[in-house]
């Protein structure tokens, strides 16, 4: 198994432990997505149900993209260093390495979001 697979799937293990409280879609080899339960408005945008996080193999890296932080960029400016790194854009983190202690801040990054969103009445 090639590294980018590992990653790919350490994120989906990490991701599914909220599926409980989101909706799967996208389930499939190289991608995953979750969203928000509630029909919710941002901006001038209706959404069925908003979206929350996704793990996608890339060429050269495992995309994980955040929308909590894209649309509640204040709740995130204390995320940790080493994973504010790998964050390219305004939403999506590049994850390259099998990391145990970045795994642990994405935990708490989507825990955070969690938070957010239930706040909003999007979850």
């Amino acid at each position: 198994m090639d590294i980018r697979s590992k990653i790919f799937l350490d994120l989906k293990n990490i991701l599914s432990k909220y599926a409980d409280k989101l909706v799967e879609s996208g389930n499939m080899e190289s991608s995953y997505h979750l969203h928000g339960t509630i029909p919710a408005k941002v901006g001038k945008k209706d959404y069925d149900g908003i979206y929350f996080a996704s793990a996608v193999i890339r060429t050269k890296s495992v995309a994980l993209h955040f929308f909590p932080i894209y649309t509640h960029v204040s709740e995130f400016d204390k995320i940790d260093s080493k994973l504010r790194k790998c964050l390219k854009g305004k939403s999506c983190f590049h994850i390259k390495n099998d990391n145990e202690e970045i795994y642990k801040e994405i935990k708490s990054l989507l825990d955070l979001g969690l938070k957010v969103y239930r706040k909003e009445g999007w979850i």
